[in-house]
């Protein structure tokens, strides 16, 4: 019989100790977690008490916040990274920069603690924090919004300190999809993206890339101009140069054509008595009786 814990043999213990074992590794409590993947804050806790197996819908979710697979939480891999798949259109979120979050932390008057209770982390989590280059961006998400910085300074990606401004029009976005019966979720998969790609960048307060912003106008018959609040105009640039020649025509065709404008097309201007006139419309009269006798050479 293997080694004990608590008087529950390990060899018969569920995966939420390999779960328990990661997020104490990274620094996360079993409360947060469990609200992540959209439960109680107990609901991990209470599984942990009895070592018993997540159910698992939720270990694609779970393993995601762990940076791990489901595999290596099942116990069917070794090593914490195998099964991990790599795709190049994963996100590089940059690598934190835990300078910079202590110095916000001392200017904002907000102790590390503080923020590390805000996301289920110990108080003494500094320390992992220290080491780590990769800190989960909805983590990073409460963090930049307390010490009013952005995600981006946080991880590295900028120098600038100041909260993310986005121009990009998220409304507009998804008028134009619902006008075009449309979701978020199609037109990210329909260029290889996770089906939240959108809400990523909506709720980090940032703007998608300008080629995937180009993608969607063109799927919803307008401009990435339009998306990114430059121009008030939705029409994209064909139907604008279509549409003045469909004005036009109509009003062309119903103008008649009256004798000045005979005259000025005959004589090319200046002018032109009653006679001269008269005279070459009875030449045309002329000619057009001729033409139906058949009698043209």
């Amino acid at each position: 019989m293997g080694q004990t814990t608590g008087g529950n043999p390990i060899q018969n213990a569920g995966n939420i100790v390999k779960i328990r074992e990661i997020a104490k590794m990274r620094g996360l409590k079993l409360n947060f977690i469990s609200q992540q993947i959209g439960k109680s804050n107990g609901y991990l806790s209470e599984i942990s008490g009895r070592n018993a197996n997540v159910p698992s819908k939720y270990l694609p979710a779970i393993a995601e916040i762990l940076g791990t697979s489901v595999e290596y939480i099942n116990g069917l891999v070794d090593d914490i990274d195998d099964g991990l798949t790599t795709s190049p259109l994963d996100v590089d979120y940059g690598s934190f920069q835990f300078d910079r979050f202590y110095a916000l932390c001392q200017k904002s008057g907000k102790t590390q603690a503080h923020l590390y209770k805000m996301v289920g982390m110990p108080d003494k989590a500094g320390s992992n924090l220290r080491r780590t280059k990769n800190v989960k961006p909805e983590i990073l998400e409460i963090w930049a919004k307390e010490l009013n910085t952005s995600v981006a300074y946080l991880n590295g990606e900028t120098d600038d300190p100041s909260p993310a401004k986005s121009s990009f029009r998220y409304d507009r976005l998804d008028d134009l999809i619902n006008k075009k019966h449309l979701t978020r979720k199609a037109l990210c998969l329909e260029t290889g993206h996770a089906d939240n790609y959108i809400r990523m960048f909506e709720k980090r307060g940032t703007e998608p890339p300008r080629a995937f912003v180009n993608f969607c106008a063109e799927q919803l018959g307008t401009t990435s101009a339009y998306l990114f609040g430059e121009t008030d105009d939705p029409t994209a640039p064909s139907v604008q140069a279509a549409q003045p020649e469909k004005e036009k025509s109509p009003a062309a065709d119903s103008r008649e054509v009256t004798d000045d404008d005979i005259k000025f097309a005959l004589f090319g201007g200046g002018d032109v008595t009653d006679a001269q006139f008269e005279e070459v419309k009875s030449f045309a009269r002329f000619v057009k009786e001729r033409d139906a006798n058949g009698q043209t050479k």
